[in-house]
């Protein structure tokens, strides 16, 4: 029998396989398959920042990451794991049903609020799946800007780590399969897994929030985050 007692005192798992990085009052946290490892290889290796995990950051500082719409991040999380893990999976057609009820199989596709929770709200987030990679920087400078960060080096193209052509083929073919199957359970008044609906409600509440309330046109940063909804003066 399963030794629940056992699995409780030896499995702590709470913000494991997720980092940060930190300098001064401001962190950034890494969000996987959202130009994570961009950002964080710049601060890291460009502006010396330290590499903290969750547990360590300061709530009561800036705290930002980058974001995109749920449900896109876990077709992109599921083709980085099965390219780098199981890439003869795809040789069954069948696993793409399959996958239509797999919500998420490791850090880089669970959901922000699973990850997270609370603190989705305390996060100064930037969405990345709306404006161009100039215009992210462009607003991601701006951020750090604010919190007196200043990129003297600009933000260097070589961290940039595209997904090659195999791993986007089998996301292309993730998310076409998951498209063209929710219009036509729609059209046919067939619902799908509730539980996968669940588990992706809160993320799509916060990403509504966030797209909502975000102004990319802002001409400082306390007028483009999606936080002035919540505070007066975003420190």
């Amino acid at each position: 029998m399963f030794d629940v007692a056992y699995f409780i005192q030896t499995i702590t798992s709470e913000y494991k396989g997720l980092q940060a990085a930190t300098c001064g009052n401001i962190t950034y946290i890494r969000t996987y398959k959202c130009a994570s490892s961009f950002f964080y290889l710049n601060l890291i290796q460009n502006y010396g920042w330290k590499s903290i995990p969750l547990n360590q950051i300061n709530w009561n500082g800036k705290v930002f990451s980058h974001i995109r719409n749920p449900i896109d991040r876990r077709h992109r999380g599921l083709a980085h794991y099965i390219y780098h893990n199981h890439p003869k999976i795809l040789d069954n057609p069948e696993i793409f049903e399959v996958m239509l009820d797999i919500p998420f199989v490791d850090s880089h596709s669970e959901s922000y609020y699973s990850a997270l929770g609370e603190y989705c709200y305390k996060i100064d987030w930037i969405p990345i799946d709306y404006y161009s990679n100039e215009l992210v920087n462009k607003l991601t400078t701006m951020l750090l800007n604010h919190a007196g960060q200043i990129l003297i080096y600009g933000l260097d193209e070589k961290y940039q780590n595209s997904s090659n052509s195999e791993e986007k083929l089998i996301y292309e073919k993730i998310k076409k399969h998951f498209d063209l199957t929710w219009k036509q359970n729609l059209k046919n008044n067939i619902f799908r897994n509730f539980a996968f609906d669940r588990y992706f409600q809160k993320d799509f509440i916060l990403y509504k929030d966030i797209i909502e309330n975000f102004n990319p046109e802002g001409t400082n940063w306390p007028e483009t985050s999606w936080l002035k909804k919540y505070e007066n003066k975003v420190n």
